[in-house]
């Protein structure tokens, strides 16, 4: 039974966490340099994938009477938070920079 409204997980809340996994392995195949050029191209295109959309971070979108922006929760450097507007903002900024 939940009572918080969290989602129950396989893994514990440790799933959303497989990137810094995989970015590990990417510095293991650097430096051990056994692993191929597809090896290493693979995981540097996993750990991009998973920064930018899946990543745990703060939302960071432009809020009135706010310098640091929005604080809430949002997954991926390009993704925002549950409000929608967040999410085309983000767009914005990535855009217009």
């Amino acid at each position: 039974m939940r009572t918080s409204g969290a989602r129950a997980s396989r893994f514990g809340g440790l799933g959303q966490w497989w990137g810094v996994l995989a970015g590990g392995l990417l510095i293991a195949a650097w430096i051990n340099r056994t692993a191929g050029p597809a090896v290493i191209t693979g995981l540097s295109a996993v750990v991009l994938l998973w920064s930018f959309f899946q990543a745990p971070v703060t939302c960071g979108a432009p809020v009135r009477g706010r310098d640091d922006g929005c604080r809430n929760n949002a997954t991926g450097l390009l993704m925002g938070c549950h409000i929608r507007q967040h999410r085309w903002q983000k767009l914005k900024m990535l855009i217009l920079r």
